[in-house]
């Protein structure tokens, strides 16, 4: 199992560190998101957009950092006399509470638009939207399919017993990244799409999982394999919180910058307000994780003990 190297409770207490590190500069999506429905609405060229949408790409750097953080948690949740019923246990309980309740909230925000389809509202219930060919209610959940399929994979890896080998972490790593570059260019010159981003994050996400094994479990070879990282920054309780709601800031943010969007007339700019959404994003979000997402985690506590393991009450990290 992985386990680090000073023990299980020992990588868990360093799991915060990792995740602020990561989602340091998380609110760059909601950011980029807020400026891009104010841009596509006709509003006038302002410095958010220069800074959003024609300079740096934060929003695909936030998403980048999203699977990255992932990769440096989820593959660490396999633990127990069961490993593989505790991990699927943990992943829905730490996903699924929090999401069944965005989408009930983004369609009772949307309303009077026309409802989704019961098939459409199944298929986003159950987060296969993208598998069964259903539009997603929210267009930012596309990077859960991703999430489903990074799990899939560590629990194939765990059960053949590779997810605990750097080197085949490494391979895997070094293998999907090009398979999404040479995707990303037939799409260009095929000008049929081709879906290079589920690639690309896979590799970011066993990236992540490398990043983890050396700055928790210290392990020399994947330190030789990530000299091109950069070096880790400890910002203190306040990002180790800040990573701690980050599932809740992916998920709601859509929802918040369309309220907020629709409450201002049309063309008028966001403009210092933009700050006010931020904060009201990390509230809401902080509420969520308590109200939705610590009780959702305090069930999988449950079903582990009941399903039993030595390591079943042990706290599972968040991703």
């Amino acid at each position: 199992m992985l386990v680090p190297d000073g023990g299980l409770d020992a990588g868990t207490a360093g799991l915060s560190g990792c995740d602020a590190r990561l989602y340091g500069a998380g609110g760059a999506g909601p950011a980029s998101h807020g400026t891009h429905h104010r841009h596509v609405a006709g509003a006038p060229t302002g410095l958010g957009t220069v800074i959003f949408l024609s300079g740096f790409k934060f929003g695909r750097f936030g998403v980048a950092l999203f699977f990255l953080s992932s990769g440096c948690v989820i593959p660490f949740s396999f633990k127990g006399d069961r490993p593989l019923a505790g991990f699927a246990i943990s992943r829905m309980s730490r996903l699924y509470p929090a999401y069944w309740l965005s989408v009930a909230l983004v369609i009772y925000a949307t309303v009077p638009a026309p409802s989704p389809t019961t098939t459409t509202l199944l298929a986003n219930i159950t987060m296969l939207q993208r598998f069964v060919g259903k539009p997603g209610i929210v267009a930012v959940y596309w990077t859960l399919s991703i999430k489903l399929r990074f799990c899939v994979l560590c629990a194939g890896l765990f059960a053949i017993g590779w997810l605990s080998d750097v080197r085949m972490i490494a391979a895997t790593t070094v293998v999907f990244l090009p398979v999404g570059i040479f995707m990303a260019v037939s799409t260009s010159i095929t000008e049929r799409h081709i879906p290079a981003n589920v690639a690309t994050n896979l590799s970011f996400m066993f990236t992540g999982t490398l990043l983890r094994r050396d700055w928790i479990d210290h392990n020399v070879r994947a330190r030789t394999l990530l000299t091109w990282v950069m070096a880790a920054v400890d910002f203190g309780r306040a990002a180790a919180w800040f990573g701690a709601i980050s599932y809740s800031f992916y998920l709601f943010q859509e929802w918040l910058i369309a309220l907020f969007h629709h409450s201002l007339d049309p063309g008028v700019a966001y403009g210092p307000l933009r700050y006010v959404l931020a904060v009201a994003t990390l509230g809401v979000s902080a509420a969520i994780y308590y109200w939705a997402e610590k009780p959702g985690v305090r069930i999988d506590h449950r079903l582990m003990r009941r399903i039993g393991g030595r390591h079943a009450a042990t706290p599972a990290p968040a991703a």
